[in-house]
């Protein structure tokens, strides 16, 4: 799972190996991704639109369902 969501241009927190970051170059909006077990959560505060193509590649690539509130 590391190299899948390396593979979307996040960088592993370095504290954290469970955690990763994204920011966004042109808005410098942070998007997060933290996983436990076979758990992923994406977290924005701003950019949902960039939030939804991020996660929606990472799904494209694994088996996964999508538990929204």
């Amino acid at each position: 799972m590391t190299k899948l969501i390396l593979a979307l241009e996040f960088k592993q927190c370095k504290s954290d190996t469970h955690m990763y970051y994204f920011i966004n170059k042109e808005t410098r909006e942070l998007i997060l991704v933290i996983v436990y077990v076979n758990d992923v959560c994406f977290i924005s505060s701003k950019d949902f639109l960039l939030l939804l193509e991020l996660k929606s590649k990472f799904m494209m690539k694994l088996e996964c369902c999508n538990y929204q509130n």
